[in-house]
């Protein structure tokens, strides 16, 4: 069981201390999977095939260029009018500006995943302080325990970033606004904590089942590396088998467009 947080000693509002810590720890164990090692395990895979990523992005692009080119010519040909290159390159461009947004940021995006897998693998003593110092918190002014103004909402919010991010410093300043001796607003009884530790747990189960998070022992192997690559590989090749279908559809519309002087 995690260490007890100062003042539960003094909150009314259930007399199980016991208890009491078990259900924020079961809070933290849950905010540790969503807010965190999730987080987490999704950089080191950017990390590990972003320019297998780059790739598939770029080639998704060819193919819905492709794609509405061929429908406009298509509908050219059936309805014997001229095509549209403008309209068709503003299609073009509206369609697939997304995509081409993605692969703009791919740079950024790693570099924040890597900012991110440095934070997270500080030592462990570091990562106890966050998580003991995340607890009081909890305690002191989430909604979990407290009713909330607008700005203690927004110290909540705070709260929760510097958790995610692993920002130790800025949890002590947050920590520090808040009176020691604060007494939660939220009463739970003896029967409320034990349904919510055991949907709390329910809750977890369900994340471990959703999210692979046992992959993270074999995150850095090399085995487990080129097999998450093989997949991104695998994906890349039935895109481009797709792109060179649709290549010799529309050359050869392009060839009747040309014949009926629809150009």
């Amino acid at each position: 069981m995690g260490e007890s947080v100062n003042n539960i000693e003094s909150f009314h509002g259930c007399g199980d201390k016991e208890l009491l810590n078990k259900y924020l720890d079961t809070i933290v164990k849950r905010d540790d999977l969503m807010l965190k090692k999730q987080i987490y395990l999704d950089a080191k895979h950017i990390c590990m095939s972003y320019d297998l990523m780059k790739t598939e992005l770029t080639l998704k692009v060819n193919v819905k260029k492709l794609k509405i080119e061929k429908n406009m010519i298509k509908s050219s040909i059936k309805l014997g009018r001229r095509l549209n290159r403008e309209i068709m390159n503003n299609l073009i461009n509206r369609e697939t500006v997304t995509l081409n947004n993605h692969i703009l940021g791919i740079g950024d995006l790693v570099n924040t995943a890597k900012e991110y897998i440095k934070d997270y693998e500080k030592d462990e003593n570091y990562k106890k302080e966050i998580s003991r110092l995340y607890k009081k918190m909890i305690f002191r002014i989430s909604p979990t325990f407290n009713h909330l103004d607008s700005n203690k909402e927004k110290l909540w919010q705070k709260t929760e970033l510097a958790y995610i991010y692993n920002n130790l410093n800025l949890l002590k300043v947050l920590s520090n606004l808040l009176s020691e001796d604060h007494i939660p607003t939220k009463i739970y009884s003896t029967e409320e904590l034990v349904e919510n530790i055991h949907k709390l747990n329910e809750e977890i189960k369900s994340m471990e089942i959703i999210y692979p998070f046992n992959i993270e022992n074999n995150i850095d192997d090399k085995i487990y590396i080129e097999s998450y690559r093989n997949e991104i590989k695998e994906r890349i090749e039935d895109v481009k088998e797709e792109e060179k279908n649709l290549e010799m559809q529309v050359n050869l519309l392009r060839k009747e467009i040309n014949t009926l002087n629809l150009m």
